[in-house]
């Protein structure tokens, strides 16, 4: 699973807004949305990026050889196929 995939994953599952991860995060919506609708490959997304990304989803983030995945801190990690996660587009007009 790519970062984005991951993210989008986490936004459904948890029903959180761009506008909140934004803030949470101290970083841009528009630097959000530009993860999301794949503008910003995943090997450009800086690993403080990620990890900004990923607190402000209460979540931790794994990674290895088979992807990305976004955790509960002090759980056990949950296995989740790409298969499964539903990525929609998201256009951005300014």
């Amino acid at each position: 699973m790519t970062f984005r995939e991951a993210l989008q994953s986490e936004i459904n599952l948890q029903g959180l807004s761009v506008a909140q991860i934004a803030k949470d995060s101290k970083l841009s919506k528009g630097a959000i949305y530009n993860i999301l609708n794949g503008t910003t490959e995943d090997a450009r997304i800086r690993p403080s990026t990620r990890k900004a990304l990923a607190t402000a989803c209460n979540r931790e983030i794994l990674q290895d050889s088979t992807g990305v995945q976004f955790d509960v801190p002090g759980e056990q990690p949950a296995i989740i196929q790409a298969s499964d996660v539903s990525v929609s587009s998201t256009v951005v007009s300014w």
